[in-house]
C-alpha cells in the first residue's frame, strides 16, 4: 500500500513481528548468549539494504531497522566474543506472495480504489505483473537454511549472508549495485523493473 494509505495498526503489526520481536527475544536471551559466547543470527531481507520500494513501507522499514539493530549488537557483542550475523535473502519461495494477494483482496474496496487511482504504479496491473514475475523466479528456502547453518557452526561466520536472487539476478549483485549507485539512479531502476 502507498505510504498515504498505510495504517498505523498495520505498520505496528509488521514492526512487532520483524523488529520488536527480534529485539525482545535477543534481550531476554542475551545474558545467557554472552556467558556462553554463543551466536546470534537475524533474518533480514535484501530490501533492508535497498533504497526501499513503492508500496513496501512497513516491510522495508522494519528490515532496515533490523539491519541497524544487528550492526549495533555485533559491535556491542564483539568484546564478549559473541558472533552476530544477519541473513539477507532475495526472493525466497514462501507464503508471503499469497498472503499479500489475499490481504490486498480483503481491503476495503473504496479505499483500495482511491489508492489505485492515485498510485497506479504501486497497485496497478504492471506492479502485479512485476511481483508475479519476481516471485516466479524465487529460490528454495534451502539457501537461507544453509546460510543460517554456516553462521551458527562455522569457525569464521560472516557478518552478512546475501543469498538467493531477485528476478534472476544474484542478490549480492543487487545489493552491491544499490550501494554504489546514486539514489536517483537506483530509484529509476526500481521504478522500471
Amino acid at each position: 500500500m502507498p505510504v498515504e494509505f498505510v495504517t498505523e495498526t498495520s505498520l505496528r503489526s509488521v514492526f512487532d513481528v520483524n523488529y520488536f520481536g527480534a529485539v525482545s527475544l535477543t534481550q531476554a536471551l542475551l545474558p545467557n548468549i554472552r556467558e556462553s559466547k554463543g551466536r546470534i543470527v537475524n533474518i533480514g531481507s535484501i530490501v533492508g539494504v535497498m533504497p526501499g520500494f513503492t508500496g513496501g513501507l512497513a516491510y522495508a522499514s522494519s528490515k532496515h531497522c533490523l539491519e541497524s539493530f544487528t550492526d549495533t549488537l555485533r559491535q556491542e557483542m564483539a568484546p564478549h566474543e559473541v558472533s552476530v550475523s544477519i541473513i539477507e535473502p532475495g526472493t525466497i519461495i514462501s507464503a508471503i506472495q499469497k498472503t499479500s494477494n489475499a490481504k490486498a483482496a480483503s481491503q476495503a474496496s473504496e479505499e483500495r480504489a482511491r489508492a489505485l487511482a492515485l498510485y497506479p504504479y504501486v497497485l496497478g496491473e504492471k506492479s502485479v505483473e512485476v511481483a508475479n514475475r519476481v516471485f516466479a523466479k524465487a529460490e528454495s528456502p534451502v539457501v537461507t537454511s544453509q546460510a543460517i547453518s554456516h553462521a551458527l557452526t562455522d569457525l569464521y561466520p560472516q557478518t552478512r549472508y546475501v543469498v538467493s536472487s531477485i528476478d534472476g539476478t544474484p542478490a549480492w549483485v543487487v545489493r552491491r549495485m544499490f550501494w554504489l549507485l546514486p539514489d536517483r539512479v537506483a530509484d529509476f531502476l526500481v521504478a522500471n523493473m
